[in-house]
Order: structure tokens, then sequence, then C-alpha cells
């Protein structure tokens, strides 16, 4: 009989690393959502104080859902929150509970993406939220699966991570309710329920949510819902299921994602938020502090840094008591304004021979920020 799986893992404490709490209800949603979508679930965690995510249990709890030879396996996800580091450009390692003081406590994912070949899966999604930046540390990693008799055999794959390659991803905390938030699965769950309209194709007349949509909606809303924190967050996002094979989910689906909290702001004293701090506010206020940051950024690279041929001669100083005293130029002749900053005032000299001596102490006319 046709089967879908979802394995989800969540660590959230693993040795000297700093906690990741967000990752333990990040797994919590996407079982939820798994078993309204029609998925046979499993959770691996460490949730409970002196739970440990290991190889071992992880293989405890993964091999009898591959291993049922009465299901053939249609669909298998398999998602991971918690800390994770690259080695190389495709591969990845996803750090379990020990894996500081035992090399092999984690996930190598081209190892366990091989192995899982044997398995014979017809499609496999690998939703990964977490890091891969570089690291130095002294892990092998494990396929974590064991491998049968059976041959191996390539199946269809999504491939949606948090990050690109050498890029973090981040958690997001609630300081009104405590609680915290995986940015990537948080929006990602969204998508997966059809809350954005990129997210949602149809067949016929049914609403479904699609491989191809998953890719475009993520696309485009993780990066945004990344600003709102002033974060820099692009997925590597690489779908592969193709019609009529590509469907995740039928809408509606019995289970609601949650929204991620509204970001704290450093308002300007002339500025008053409403009483309740909501999205379409919040969206203006972005835009607006996201239109400021790039007057200046565009203000601040107009400043000359170098000489090239035909742009003369250029002082920049800053404000003294005693007079700067300028030398004889040969031509240019004229004193021009060229831009006044917070560090110092360019001037540019231009014209027939003059002898220009020290200038006024009236201040160059201020301009605004372009």
């Amino acid at each position: 009989m046709p089967v879908k799986l979802c394995i989800s893992v969540a660590v959230s404490k693993p040795q000297r690393l700093e906690a990741l709490p967000g990752a333990l209800g990040a797994s919590r949603r996407m079982v939820e959502w798994a078993k309204a979508a029609g998925f046979t679930t499993e959770s691996v965690t460490d949730a409970t104080n002196g739970t440990l995510v290991t190889v071992a249990n992880l293989r405890a709890r993964i091999m009898p859902l591959l291993t049922n030879v009465e299901d053939v396996i249609d669909h298998f996800i398999f998602h991971f929150a918690g800390h994770g580091f690259g080695r190389e450009a495709e591969d990845q390692f996803l750090l379990l509970s020990q894996w500081r003081e035992r090399p092999n406590e984690a996930i190598r994912i081209s190892r366990f993406v091989r192995l899982l070949q044997f398995y014979q899966p017809a499609r496999v999604s690998l939703f990964i939220d977490a890091c891969r930046g570089p690291s130095d540390a002294e892990v092998e990693g494990s396929g974590v699966l064991d491998r049968p008799e059976e041959e191996a055999v390539e199946f269809l794959e999504d491939r949606f991570r948090a990050s690109v390659a050498g890029k973090q991803t981040y958690m997001i905390r609630d300081k009104a309710s405590g609680e915290a938030y995986c940015l990537f699965s948080s929006v990602l769950l969204k998508v997966l329920s059809g809350k954005y309209p990129e997210a949602i194709d149809m067949r016929g007349a049914e609403k479904v949510v699609t491989s191809a949509k998953i890719y475009g909606a993520m696309k485009k809303h993780l990066p945004i819902e990344a600003a709102r924190y002033h974060v820099d967050l692009e997925p590597s996002l690489k779908p592969s299921f193709v019609a009529p094979n590509d469907v995740y989910t039928h809408l509606p689906l019995a289970f609601e994602p949650p929204d991620l909290p509204i970001p704290s702001f450093r308002l300007p004293s002339d500025e008053t938020p409403p009483p309740v701090l909501d999205r379409e506010w919040e969206t203006s206020y972005i835009a607006r502090q996201n239109a400021d940051h790039f007057k200046k950024a565009y203000a601040l690279e107009q400043r000359p840094t170098h000489f090239e041929t035909g742009a003369g001669l250029a002082v920049i100083g800053e404000d003294r008591e005693a007079p700067i005293v300028v030398p004889i130029v040969t031509p240019p002749s004229r004193v021009e304004f060229d831009n006044h900053v917070e560090n110092g005032t360019w001037w540019r000299l231009a014209g027939p021979q003059f002898t220009l001596t020290a200038p006024s102490n009236e201040a160059p006319p201020q301009t605004d920020e372009v």
C-alpha cells in the first residue's frame, strides 16, 4: 500500500552550543501539519529533560517505518531543526546531542540520502532548518540508516534548506510570550498550509500546494520575513517533483500555522505606534525605515575616494579655529562646494590659474540627502 511518511528531528540542547528552544516548536508544528496532510509521522526530539537525540535512537525510530514490507513509500519527508554546518557546497552536517565528544553523532546529508535510496521511496523532501556556515569541527557524521540487500534506486528529491552554502539561519524570540520560532520552518509551514497566494496551485477545481509553488512562495516570502528582523536570509531551494506527482497537500487543511512575532521597533521621538502593532502598520514602518537606510547609503556612496582623469583636485579637512592655508593652484581656478558630510567637506577646484587664500568661516550650504 502506498504511504506517506514524515520524520521530524529537533535538537535544542546540543553540547557546547547555544540552546535553540525554537527547534522544538518547529518540530511539533511540522508533525501537526504532516498529520493533517495525511502523513504517518515520527518525532525525535530532546524535549524531555535528560533525553538525547542520538544516531542510535534515530535509527530505532526511523527503520521500522522504512522496512514495513506491506508499504510502498510514495513520499518521505525528513525535517530537521537545530544546529548545523557545511563542509562542501552541497553537503551538510546536522548536529545531534553529543556531537562534540562523539564525531559520528551528526547526520551527514550526503550519506543519509545515499542510504535512503536502498529503501526505494518514490519522492523525498528534505526540509533542513540549520546553518550551513563553515566549521573546522572534528565531525565525521553518520548516514543513520542500515544498508539493506535491495538495490539502490534514485528518487525525485525536493531539497529545501534554510540558507545557501556558507550562510546562517535564524531563530526569533518573542519577548512578550517567551516563545521562540525558527524562521525558516515558520515560513515553510505557512507555505505548506497555503497561507500565501503564491503557494496555491489549481488542479481542476481543487486547490493544492505543489513543489514548484513551495519554491516560488519561499523564494519571495522568506527574505521578506527575515528583513522584518533586520537579517538577511536567502534559502537554498531545489524542487524536482513533476506533475501530477508534485502535490504536498490538498486545501483547505485542518492546521493553522503560527504567525511570527512582531519585531521590536526603535521609534523616532516624533512617531507614535498604534495601540496594537498590526502587520499593515509594521509593513509601512519597515518600508519607511528601509527607504531612509537606502537614501543614506546612496549619499555615502557619492563621496569620492580617489582621483580619476578630469576629476581635478579635492581637499578634505575638518573644521578648525585656525584658517586652512591652501596653496597656489594651476589650473583649475574656481572653488566650488561639492558635498558636505559629517567628517569633513569636499571641495572641487576648476578654472584658470589663481591663488587661493584661507576660506572664510562661513559654513557651506547644507544639502538634502538623496
